[in-house]
């Protein structure tokens, strides 16, 4: 019984990892003061 729910918990953990696999996270807002502070922060790194 165990083994049945250790392969149904590998199954999920793939499949959310393929899921996920074609997703890019762009946490971007273009066009708000917050956004141009974080651009002219990072330009003076």
């Amino acid at each position: 019984m165990g083994g049945l729910w250790l392969g149904a918990l590998v199954l999920a953990v793939a499949a959310a990892a393929m899921a996920r696999a074609g997703e890019e996270e762009d946490l971007s807002t273009p066009a708000t003061e917050s956004q141009k502070a974080y651009d002219l922060l990072d330009e003076r790194r």
